[in-house]
């Protein structure tokens, strides 16, 4: 999958989602099990506000913006970050990374409904890890 110059390798099951509920993200995509997500921020942002951030701390200030408690580590000199969330009474859990292109940041996030994420885990690592800004 490409978008904006960013190619990922996600499931051949993924459909891209649009309108609505792709809310704010720059692409969403989806099977009936797990989704994908990015949001690919200008770095022009930033400066404007006179912010020179680098990759850590955009992931801090995307932890912040959430107010979400991250578990954050690095796995293979990759930033991941882990949450979980509820929506409509149902818990998803995430893995989420974040990539520096040229001009823009992107936060990339994998989730599933947290039953089943132990099982998507290392689907998730793997698709993260295939990212190329």
């Amino acid at each position: 999958f490409t978008c904006e110059g960013l190619t990922v390798e996600v499931p051949k099951n993924y459909r891209q989602i649009s309108g609505e509920e792709a809310q704010a993200y720059t692409f969403a995509l989806a099977n009936s099990k797990t989704s994908m997500m990015g949001l690919r921020e200008e770095k022009a942002l930033f400066e404007a506000y006179g912010l020179n951030l680098t990759l850590d701390e955009y992931a801090m200030l995307v932890q912040t913006a959430n107010e979400k408690e991250m578990n954050i580590s690095t796995y293979n000199d990759q930033i991941m970050m882990n949450f979980t969330s509820t929506v409509d009474g149902e818990t998803y859990e995430y893995l989420a990374s974040v990539y520096e292109s040229e001009d823009a940041f992107w936060l990339i996030q994998c989730g599933c409904l947290s039953s089943n994420y132990e099982k998507y885990r290392g689907d998730f690592f793997s698709q993260l890890l295939s990212v190329k800004p």
